[in-house]
């Protein structure tokens, strides 16, 4: 899964980094339209987002009452557990690796904060 994205220019994943996986594409562009386009819209409309601010990365929480928060570049927060790759050997707690070093992610946890009303 992690083996397609190659984020070691420091930018943020796109769809191109999906590689030949049309299905990777498709998602990215769904998350995007249905998700991240509307919330940037109405940010825009509310006064809260400026046109020429670019969304460099984005997170789409889907919450049990279905009302979707959507955080854009600085709001991102969380922590993952994660399994590295076996090469890499031992892993000391809270030691920073590269996503090329990512076998898997077991566990995801919301960093907390309240969720920001709509306008």
């Amino acid at each position: 899964m992690t083996d397609d994205i190659d984020t070691s220019d420091g930018g943020a994943p796109t769809p191109e980094d999906a590689g030949s996986n049309p299905a990777g594409h498709a998602l990215f562009n769904d998350i995007v339209q249905r998700f991240v386009a509307p919330e940037v819209e109405r940010r825009i409309d509310a006064g809260r987002w400026q046109n020429d601010v670019l969304v460099a990365m984005f997170q789409a929480l889907l919450h049990e009452d279905g009302d979707p928060e959507v955080r854009l570049n600085d709001e991102l927060g969380g922590m993952l557990q994660v399994k590295p790759v076996e090469s890499l050997g031992a892993v000391a707690e809270g030691q920073e690796i590269g996503l090329h070093e990512i076998a898997g992610v077991s566990q995801y946890s919301r960093a907390t904060r309240t969720r920001a009303s709509r306008t």
